[in-house]
């Protein structure tokens, strides 16, 4: 498997304070993803790591965005994950 980007943009109000879910579900490779918003993800920037094939983030997070004009895209990124 090789690296992929997706995206997702939350359209719901601000009052509604959903959380968000992330999930990655690979039977075959083992994977690790993280995600940043409205930039193309970095490993070492952002603080969106996932934890047991899991990106939880509540309203009361700093990264909590809601999509606002052009503004609000999660992009997740999923890489394999190797043993050095």
């Amino acid at each position: 498997m090789s690296e992929a980007v997706f995206s997702f943009r939350p359209q719901w109000s601000g009052h509604e304070q959903r959380t968000l879910c992330f999930l990655a579900d690979q039977l075959n490779d083992d994977v690790y993803f993280y995600a940043d918003v409205d930039v193309y993800p970095l490993n070492y920037v952002t603080k969106l790591l996932d934890q047991n094939n899991m990106i939880v983030i509540t309203p009361e997070n700093p990264q909590y965005a809601i999509s606002n004009g052009a503004f609000g895209t999660y992009y997740i990124r999923v890489r394999p994950s190797y043993t050095v």
